[in-house]
């Protein structure tokens, strides 16, 4: 790094010391939650929930291109159980630990012999709570839940190369996320449009679960694309309210014209004895 700072990179040396500081809390903040699921069961431990492995004397922790080969071999895998979690039976994270064991038994690393080191443990519970906070958050069907799902081990990755995932509104992968919540709320697919919606997302999400391979512009170039189409549903939802309003305004013309019209030819015809 340069000794002094430039007009080009002061904005960069500003906030490298708040992005520390932010990380640093967050993490906090995770362990302490950590801490507080693992209280408040008997004996220490939560039920069917692994908590972090710190016996480095017997297991060596796992090297990070190592962790990322667990985990590509996995993008896309582990669909239902993530579906399962994100549905309200267990933790997504817990899901994800289990789902990272059995991808490494599968490329010969042994479980009882390796563990993940604190960082890697932070990355997969943090991306277990953004899920859950998302799907919690957001009223979301079967379809939709499988979307989410999909996704779960390609932000495992994201988040084990970038923690600013947990930080950064404006991150293409959170982008994304946000993007596929609007689209997803609420959406049953029961009307042309909420169904055209949901098939583009499920494309948006295949390509993503496909080809991403630590780098984030898949991730950009998916989030334009869906905040595209949202653009488009926005202003044919827009068009179509316009229309109906047009539409009953006309209604509303047409009515007070035939009240007027009855009400001149009642006037007209007053006393009047009328032939058959």
């Amino acid at each position: 790094a340069p000794a002094t700072a430039t007009p080009a990179n002061a904005d960069m040396f500003r906030a490298a010391p708040a992005a520390r500081v932010q990380h640093q809390q967050l993490r906090d903040m995770l362990h302490a939650w950590r801490e507080g699921m693992l209280a408040g069961t008997s004996g220490g431990r939560v039920s069917g929930e692994h908590a972090p492995d710190r016996r480095l004397g017997e297991r060596r922790e796992l090297r990070p291109q190592e962790v990322r080969s667990v985990a590509s071999l996995l993008q896309g895998e582990g669909v239902r159980t993530f579906e399962a979690a994100l549905a309200g039976k267990g933790h997504l994270h817990e899901a994800i630990r289990e789902e990272m064991l059995e991808g490494a038994r599968r490329l010969g690393l042994d479980p009882d012999r390796t563990c993940l080191d604190p960082q890697h443990e932070d990355a997969i519970d943090l991306t277990g709570l953004l899920f859950e906070s998302m799907l919690r958050g957001n009223a979301m069907v079967q379809q939709a839940r499988r979307l989410f799902a999909r996704l779960v081990m390609s932000y495992v990755k994201v988040a084990l190369a970038d923690d600013s995932l947990f930080m950064r509104g404006d991150h293409p992968a959170r982008r994304l996320l946000d993007g596929l919540a609007i689209t997803c709320e609420g959406n049953e697919g029961t009307s042309p449009q909420e169904r055209e919606m949901l098939e583009h997302a499920g494309g948006i999400v295949e390509r993503v679960v496909s080809e991403y391979n630590e780098d984030l512009a898949i991730f950009e170039l998916a989030a334009e694309e869906l905040d595209s189409l949202l653009e488009q549903q926005r202003r044919r939802a827009d068009l179509a309210e316009r229309r109906a309003a047009e539409t009953m305004h006309g209604r509303e013309r047409l009515q007070h014209a035939r009240a007027e019209a009855a009400r001149e030819l009642s006037a007209r015809i007053a006393g009047r004895t009328l032939t058959p």
